[in-house]
């Protein structure tokens, strides 16, 4: 059962908040620094972050450029009750509230959604890029039904890109570091003519493997990228702005390493790696991802507020090889020989187009609004082979899956906010989304009984996802809200039947209705803030990863299942005190209950009570910043963080084998520069403990598999700005 009420978790945050000024007052100094204004878009238009009825985080450039943030992995432990997994490169696996997805295949999406620069991107792959020459990073918590429409029932994420200027500047930055570590960055920006502004950047970056093949004796792991960024500003007149973008991303790889867990029986002989950054994989494996797109921004202001165009493109290509056991079996526990093999090929190439058009009213007799259409067309063409050997009875089986998807998705949405007076804000919104999909599979083989199969199946699926959220300003600092909203994550198919029937069942659409209360405050004048939300979280037809045995074939297969309900309680707090001109400390906590509140089998075995998979109780994370002058031209600035996550599981059936314990990551950076900005060294660290911790686990019954987090990195770093 859930263990706490809402009401006691949010009495709990407003004590916390109160005692926490009270005793912070009590040490403030004469001279401080306020904490500055945060503008966002969280909600499609510019707003103060104190102003925004949603639970959001937001990561601004410094905050990117010091904690080394390359990729969304690096998110967690920045804001509350985010976690992230990687099964290979083009699938990464975001969870908010403990809400994400596991093995899209070719036709299901993730329940958080990634958005870049207003572009909603469809494909897990389509997401995998360097993080460079960002103005912000926006992380929406919570379902965002209203405004961003389907599959935002976790949250969603908001890059937004730095946008070209007509004063002319740029950098140039290069960092080396051990594991081979080498990076390159440059960043050139200004005017082209007295009308259009534009911004070229680009990210080179490279490391060694950061685990060992024993068996070809290679490291795994490694990565070679290169993602480039160009943009025009065009002020076509008074009223009108273009924004044309275009960027890509190349990389890469070899491939994940497969750590087995509960395998090294010596009955058998198996050899699994002396550790868990080592194994016996058939082959190194690889990780290949291209990705590219361009977009084409329109706003045209208006005496009453805003018209935006947004048109989007956008490629993915993937190619994967993995060996998922990364043992070898041999008779004599003395030999290693004979491979055991569970190993998938994956081809995929996705294609895009996206058009929105909105409409933004500003204050109008203390009325906002926001509304507008959309259209998604998406086609996914996917090939994946998977091989299963087993040495002791000899047994080699395979199945692939040629599959086309095409997906087509429409929307209408409107949005409104009235100020009733200077304290009270009533605002809401509604919007309807259609989605029509249809498959094309051919699936060959031997794995399963009864291989052909031919699947031709096509399904839509309609939703209303509304909005209704009550404020009340007690002063221009201050805010607290209540907020009823939903979300809705579209359905499809199974990416990896076990038999004909299930290739041609429907996956059913998921739907969360989220109530949330929260508090956005400044307090000791500006030098502390502290935001909170607490939330519960009711789902419908969750859709779920599970493993599950099928007679016939010596492994376990995936499966994608509708959950029928699951809740999940929460509470989550940001704060940031600055102690002083040059010192602040920054904390955010996040704690989830989840449970699935409704019978569900898998196999024998009933998950009803369970925690969701990959959802930890506690997660928090501890920053402290200090800067010092160094004579009196000079500055020395520290950053250095701590990052906790609690135990959690890896499946849904809470087993042993797929618990992991508990863990904190420490990172470092210390920067040298002049006071003008003009150039900057620095040395930093990341898992400066060298703590080895999973971030991926495919478990069935007692026995699995593993790939365990980056090891102990550091380096140096030089930037050169430029006028």
């Amino acid at each position: 059962m859930l263990r706490y009420s809402i009401t006691s978790l949010v009495g709990a945050s407003v004590t916390l908040t109160l005692c926490t000024a009270s005793a912070l007052a009590q040490n403030a100094s004469a001279q401080q620094e306020l904490i500055g204004e945060i503008i966002v878009t969280a909600q499609k238009r510019e707003q103060s972050l104190q102003d925004v009825t949603v639970a959001v985080s937001v990561l601004d450039q410094e905050t990117l450029a010091r904690s080394r943030i390359q990729t969304v992995e690096n998110f967690q432990g920045l804001t509350p009750n985010f976690t992230y997994s990687e099964h290979n490169s083009a699938d990464p696996q975001i969870r908010i509230r403990g809400i994400g997805s596991d093995f899209d295949g070719p036709s299901l999406e993730r329940s958080v959604a990634l958005f870049v620069d207003d572009v909603y991107i469809g494909r897990a792959a389509g997401g995998t890029t360097d993080l460079f020459d960002l103005q912000r990073v926006e992380v929406l918590r919570g379902p965002q039904g209203t405004l961003y429409g389907k599959n935002t029932v976790g949250g969603a994420i908001n890059l937004v890109s730095a946008r070209p200027s007509p004063t002319p500047n740029g950098q140039v930055s290069m960092s080396v570091g051990n594991k081979g570590i080498l990076e390159a960055r440059a960043i050139a920006n200004g005017a082209l003519s007295d009308t259009i502004a534009g911004r070229m950047s680009i990210s080179r970056r490279e490391h060694d493997g950061f685990a060992r093949n024993l068996n070809t004796g290679n490291d795994i792991e490694d990565l070679d990228s290169t993602a480039v960024r160009g943009s025009l500003l065009i002020n076509a007149s008074d009223d009108v702005d273009v924004l044309l973008s275009a960027d890509g991303y190349r990389r890469r790889g070899n491939g994940v390493n497969r750590h087995a867990v509960n395998i090294g029986d010596p009955a058998f002989g198996a050899a699994t790696g002396p550790g868990p950054r080592s194994n016996y994989a058939m082959d190194d494996g690889r990780q290949d991802n291209d990705t590219w797109g361009v977009s084409g921004r329109i706003d045209w202001r208006r005496p009453w507020g805003e018209i935006t165009s947004i048109s989007a493109y956008r490629t993915s290509d993937s190619s994967i090889s993995l060996d998922l056991a990364g043992v070898q079996f041999s008779r004599d526990p003395a030999a290693i020989s004979a491979p055991f093999t569970v190993a998938n090929d994956i081809e995929e190439d996705a294609h895009q187009i996206s058009q929105e058009l909105r409409f933004m009213v500003d204050s109008i007799e203390h009325v906002t609004f926001v509304g507008g259409l959309y259209f998604y067309r998406e086609k996914v063409d996917r090939t994946e082979a998977t091989i299963v050997f087993v040495r002791t009875p000899p047994v080699t089986q395979t199945n692939t899956q040629e599959s086309s998807v095409r997906a087509n998705s429409y929307a209408v949405f409107a949005d409104a906010s009235w100020r009733i007076n200077d304290a009270w804000e009533l605002s809401g919104g509604l919007r309807w989304s259609y989605d029509d999909k249809k498959i094309d599979s051919n699936i060959t083989g031997n794995r399963f009984p009864g291989l052909p199969w031919v699947i031709e199946a096509d399904k839509n699926w309609d939703a209303f996802t509304p909005r209704l959220t009550l404020a009340y300003h007690t002063d221009r600092n201050n805010m607290l809200y209540a907020t009823v909203s939903r979300g809705f994550k579209s359905g499809g198919w199974d990416g990896q039947p076990s038999s004909e029937a299930t290739a041609s069942q429907t996956v059913d659409p998921e739907y969360v209705t989220n109530y949330e209360l929260g508090a956005k405050t400044l307090w000791l004048d500006g030098r502390l803030l502290f935001n909170a939300a607490a939330f519960y979280m009711d789902y419908t037809d969750l859709q779920l990863f599970a493993l599950r045995s099928v007679a016939g074939t010596p492994v376990p297969v995936s499966t994608f299942v509708n959950a029928g309900e699951a809740s999940n309680l929460g509470l989550e707090i940001e704060s940031k005190l600055m102690l002083g001109t040059s010192t602040s400390v920054s904390i955010n906590y996040g704690y989830l209950d989840t449970e699935i509140t409704d019978t569900l089998l898998l196999g024998t075995v009933n998950v009803e009570g369970n925690r969701l998979s990959r959802a930890p109780e506690h997660t928090a994370g501890v920053t402290f910043d200090h800067s010092m002058s160094v004579g009196t031209n000079h500055n020395l600035s520290l950053r250095a963080s701590y990052k906790y996550t609690s135990e959690y599981y890896f499946n849904l059936e809470n087993t042993p084998s797929a618990h992991v314990d508990a863990y904190g990551l420490v990172d470092a950076h210390l920067a040298f520069a002049p006071n003008d900005g003009r150039w900057e060294i620095g040395l930093w660290g990341k898992n400066l403990s060298d703590k080895i911790y999973p971030t991926h686990m495919i478990i069935a019954s007692n026995t699995g598999f593993m790939r365990v987090g980056p090891p102990r990195t550091y380096g140096m770093d030089f930037t050169w700005n430029f006028e």
